[in-house]
């Protein structure tokens, strides 16, 4: 092991962004997403740069045992599909489940699943996140 990051819960997935643009400087980033919906970006290649680059988070995480009634799993369950990385763009793709207390379009409390696309280098949520799913607080 080359060196350690510290995180806000587990690590599901992990990318890699090579010759990254990010305040003026070029970067090799891992990017990481933990089961607490955190997106983090870290220099793959200073051991003394402890601080991520950027970390965003989409909000609460459903609970796999109480609220998605997943027997054996004491954890959160927010993001654990594999980021990916449109280099061409600069733009990662990021897959979060998120708990929703109430919404707008009023179909009250549950969960929303959406397709996130985060710029690389800053790790801003671009304005096009896609609502991929919904489900209700009493769907099991």
């Amino acid at each position: 092991m080359l060196f350690k990051r510290v995180v806000d819960d587990q690590l599901y997935a992990a990318t890699g962004g090579d010759r990254v643009q990010v305040d003026g400087g070029t970067h090799d980033l891992v990017i990481v997403t933990t089961v607490n919906n955190s997106v983090y970006a870290f220099d793959a290649n200073d051991a003394e740069a402890t601080t991520p680059i950027w970390h965003v988070n989409f909000g609460t995480p459903p609970h796999a045992q109480r609220e998605l009634r997943l027997p054996g799993h004491q954890w959160a369950d927010g993001n654990h599909w594999e980021p990916v990385i449109d280099k061409a763009r600069g733009v990662l793709y990021v897959v979060a489940l998120t708990q929703v207390r109430d919404d707008a379009a009023g179909l009250g409390a549950g969960y929303t699943q959406r397709l996130h696309e985060l710029d690389i280098a800053s790790g801003a949520d671009l304005p096009r996140a896609r609502w991929l799913s919904r489900r209700t607080a009493s769907t099991p």
